[in-house]
């Protein structure tokens, strides 16, 4: 366990399962450096296990980094996709809201709103509104302040900037390109 986390309690694993919204073969923070220094997939759930407050599913063989954000009834609520650009920094290149009625645990796909939103580090972009009853509207658009996008590649065990969910202001600018 990791106390970089605000104080949350930190599991690893080897995969998280977003269907069933649980970790698949707990192992030890050993086990998860180990993976992550060899850039194999794994998982980082961090509060309670059974009630995770956020999930990343890391596979840097792959350069990708989501994070998940459940809700109190356990419900996917935000998702953030990362590409790794470098070894210093993330692009977000997608963001994913799902709303729900009612109180209950549900999968994701029955969410009566999905909302998503996809980036390109040019500030181009692709809008998805998906609503019950209403069917699915897309927008395309050119100019996105993308600056809320760039996320540092977290070192193993710090994943607080990564867990964050709040992206309204940006925390880091990505190092200009080497040449």
């Amino acid at each position: 366990m990791s106390d970089t986390n605000n104080n949350r309690p930190v599991t690893y694993a080897m995969r998280w399962d977003p269907n069933t919204l649980r970790p698949d073969q707990v192992m030890t923070d050993i086990d998860a450096r180990w993976r992550n220094q060899r850039g194999f997939h794994y998982a980082v759930v961090l509060g309670d296990v059974e009630h995770p407050e956020v999930v990343l599913d890391i596979d840097w063989r792959k350069q990708l980094l989501i994070t998940y954000f459940l809700d109190e009834f356990s419900r996917l609520r935000l998702k953030y996709q990362f590409q790794k650009i470098d070894d210093e920094s993330l692009f977000m290149t997608t963001s994913t809201l799902f709303m729900y009625q009612g109180s209950a645990h549900a999968p994701a796909d029955s969410a009566y709103l999905v909302d998503q939103w996809q980036y390109l580090p040019t500030g181009r972009g692709h809008r998805e509104l998906w609503e019950d009853g209403k069917g699915l509207t897309e927008v395309d658009f050119d100019e996105a302040d993308i600056a809320l996008c760039w996320e540092p590649t977290p070192t193993f065990g710090a994943w607080t900037s990564i867990s964050r969910m709040d992206r309204t202001q940006p925390l880091w600018t990505p190092p200009p390109p080497r040449r």
